[in-house]
């Protein structure tokens, strides 16, 4: 069995953590799985996954094997968006030679114009499926209560509407990328203004017991740290409850009331037992339903 992830050369960085997720999903499920860059390398390939952005033209699949469009929206500044934002009229037009899409979007007004379209929805929570050789509890002390890692800026209100002030009440290390300080200097804690690599977020992960996770508004995929964090056992704590409330059976401790936040920190933190059993039914559930294995699954499906 062969699998193609058909890329543009210059996505390759963008999307580096999920290329390598889903290769290792194929490879684990016993496919060689390449890059290619032409229609050409996929002929003998039995599913091929091609990267569209929203403003990409898709190139004519006349293959045997099963096509799938990997979407990828474009945000607003502000993070808002309407339905068909999330749909590209260039796939629709190509339907008839795709089997369907590949999307963390959870827009069902959208995703409904794709299957309408006779296309499958292959969902991708987080828009990176949790590869256990990237992120697995290596049995570390956790010696931090709780680390934010990721860009704050461009989700300045919510960073300010819930990680300062959990930042007050809780032991908070802040890892962003520079460009980041005027908006992560708001909140107290040890900051660290740098770019990461999986192994050494999942090495942080690691050391941490709570992972604060915040969204865009109205945000309809869910942020890729829920995946993450839950794989090297690390509890979350989110907010856009009436999203994340869709997965993981509802487990997750999340609300949209700061407040909250601190009281939900402070129980975990207080009750390791607790704490630690409520990460591995979550891990559980995250290998079973949001791994890269059980996507190749969701794709040989299709």
């Amino acid at each position: 069995m062969k699998a193609a992830l058909f890329l543009n050369q210059r996505l390759e960085l963008r999307l580096d953590g999920v290329v390598d997720a889903i290769r290792n999903g194929f490879i684990k499920k016993g496919y060689e799985s390449k890059l290619v860059r032409s229609t050409s390398d996929c002929v003998d390939c039995d599913i091929i996954i091609y990267e569209c952005p929203q403003d990409w033209d898709i190139p004519d699949f006349k293959v045997q094997g099963k096509v799938f469009v990997y979407t990828t929206t474009i945000r607003t500044e502000k993070g808002l968006h309407t339905p068909l934002d999330y749909v590209n009229p260039k796939i629709l037009e190509h339907s008839s030679q795709l089997t369907g899409i590949l999307t963390a979007g959870c827009n069902e007004k959208a995703l409904s114009i794709y299957r309408n379209a006779g296309l499958t929805v292959v969902n991708m929570p987080g828009n990176i499926p949790l590869d256990e050789s990237q992120y697995y509890d290596m049995g570390a002390e956790r010696n931090l209560n709780s680390v934010f890692i990721g860009n704050a800026y461009h989700k300045s209100e919510q960073f300010k509407k819930f990680i300062v002030p959990f930042s007050h009440e809780v032991e908070c290390l802040f890892i962003a990328p520079p460009g980041n300080e005027e908006v992560v200097n708001m909140a107290k804690g040890e900051k660290r203004f740098l770019s990461l690599n999986a192994a050494s977020v999942n090495d942080l992960f690691n050391r941490s017991k709570l992972v604060p996770v915040i969204h865009w508004p109205r945000q309809p995929e869910l942020n890729p740290r829920l995946i993450t964090a839950v794989g090297s056992g690390a509890l979350p704590i989110s907010d856009n409850e009436f999203l994340v409330k869709r997965f993981y059976d509802g487990l997750i401790p999340c609300s949209d009331d700061p407040s909250e936040w601190i009281s939900i920190a402070k129980r975990y933190l207080a009750d390791e037992e607790q704490r630690r059993s409520l990460v591995k039914r979550l891990r559980e559930i995250c290998v079973k339903r949001y791994s890269n294995v059980a996507l190749v699954e969701k794709l040989e499906a299709a």
